[in-house]
């Protein structure tokens, strides 16, 4: 169910044609992932913290 309310942080790492999207395991961050992200050179890579976890809001009721 989509919604607009609700806080998803995202961070953004390197620059390429492809792009790679790192989303953690169960209760993981993207604080977690941050590392891997830094040495995927020659990629665009985006990493999420999900809802409810890290730095993203949770989601609504």
């Amino acid at each position: 169910m989509p919604y607009t309310s609700s806080h998803l942080y995202w961070e953004e790492h390197g620059q390429g044609l492809l792009t790679l999207v790192l989303l953690p395991g169960f209760g993981a961050t993207a604080e977690l992932m941050r590392g891997l992200a830094e040495h995927l050179t020659g990629f665009r890579v985006l990493i999420f913290d999900l809802p409810g976890h890290g730095r993203s809001a949770g989601a609504p009721a």
